[in-house]
């Protein structure tokens, strides 16, 4: 299926780094490509921004972080001289501040027809602490309000936004998908032990996502004795970047275990590096719908995950992964521990979590969800 005429859509991510849903966004521009859709990504750059510009999309630079009012103001002035100059179809939004700079911004270049759709990757009331927990009954309304339409992830993010007042008529669900080349790799799996300098008898314990409160990393730190108690061969693999790999490292060195964990930083080679991993896990305080938990499943990973909204819309406990209760690291070592000294259950978990990957969150099946919400809005403004 493709679209009889281009549709060009601006997407604004405040950055293009390793996060998960960059790197879902950057997985599907070849698809999109392929089926006539044109993207054009503003960020504030980073990591990903080589590859989306090699796989054909056009990357603008652009101040939409958000961090400050100062910077909003600039974003919207950038996002109006870009939207004069691209002339999109569509325009959408990865997070509320880009958002609200978007719908300035449209009205200010004189985009009437052109809608704005929103993404919601994640609950804000979860996501949203301290002093900005006070603005979440705010910025539901105004998403509301700036928004044509809003795609999220998964089915409880809907109803939450339902809940809170937003009609569920203008709101589509579109849960990722997962490039058919996100696979095992013996080869990259041998390059990246022997990089990071492993035996072939370690066991390899592995954790990818940013190193935020979110993920809560410290868990698997604080399981990791208890594991090493009874495998004293397993070697714990930490990649990704954040505000809390120093503390993190202090952890480890406190423990005595700095010669048992491995920090990698942010990585772009992700199918090699989770072919590295025996066991992955994500002990996450909440969740989006976790694109490193797709990598780590169609790689054929046995995966420990806690049980939260966004997790276990991909996981399902004794099918496809362990789910524990949050905040439990002996429950953690315990699950880890039970795969490592369960080679079938650890092979028919991780058989079962590729099978299900391949047949639920293809990235076709998201691309071909995405075109026709494309199109049914192109043809909604159209009419307007």
């Amino acid at each position: 299926m493709a679209t009889a005429r281009t549709i060009r859509i601006v997407h604004i991510n405040p950055d293009m780094d390793l996060g998960g849903i960059q790197r879902h966004l950057a997985g599907t521009i070849p698809h999109l490509l392929d089926v006539g859709i044109e993207p054009i990504i503003v960020s504030c750059g980073g990591r990903l921004v080589e590859r989306v510009e090699r796989d054909g999309a056009k990357h603008i630079w652009a101040p939409v972080d958000g961090k400050s009012p100062f910077r909003f103001l600039r974003a919207c002035n950038a996002l109006t001289d870009i939207f004069r100059q691209e002339r999109p179809d569509i325009v959408r939004a990865h997070a509320f501040v880009p958002c609200m700079a978007a719908r300035r911004a449209m009205d200010r270049a004189g985009l009437r027809g052109v809608p704005l759709l929103a993404s919601v990757h994640s609950s804000w009331a979860k996501e949203f602490r301290g002093m900005k927990r006070v603005t979440v009954p705010f910025i539901y309304p105004l998403l509301d309000r700036a928004s044509d339409h809003i795609v999220t992830v998964c089915k409880p993010f809907k109803e939450e936004m339902k809940a809170r007042g937003i009609n569920g008529d203008k709101i589509t669900v579109i849960e990722n998908g997962i490039s058919p080349d996100i696979v095992f790799m013996p080869e990259g799996r041998e390059r990246i032990r022997k990089e990071i300098g492993l035996k072939d008898t370690d066991v390899v314990i592995g954790f990818l996502a940013r190193l935020m409160a979110q993920k809560q990393p410290h868990d698997l730190i604080a399981a990791a004795p208890r594991i090493l108690a009874s495998v004293p061969n397993a070697v714990f693999t930490i990649v990704g970047d954040g505000q809390l790999r120093a503390g993190m490292e202090q952890h480890v060195a406190s423990l005595g275990l700095t010669d048992r964990f491995h920090f990698l930083g942010g990585r772009t080679d992700v199918p090699e590096v989770m072919s590295s991993f025996d066991v992955f896990v994500l002990p996450s305080r909440w969740e989006g719908f976790p694109n490193a938990l797709l990598e780590a499943m169609s790689c054929g990973r046995p995966c420990v995950v806690t049980a939260v909204v966004g997790t276990t819309e991909i996981a399902v406990h004794e099918q496809n992964a362990l789910l524990i209760p949050l905040n439990d690291p002996p429950a953690l070592a315990d699950a880890v521990l039970r795969l490592i000294k369960d080679p079938a259950l650890s092979a028919r978990l991780g058989a079962a979590a590729a099978q299900g990957t391949k047949e639920r969150f293809s990235v076709a099946r998201t691309v071909e969800r995405t075109l026709e919400l494309y199109s049914r809005l192109v043809a909604d403004g159209a009419s307007r």
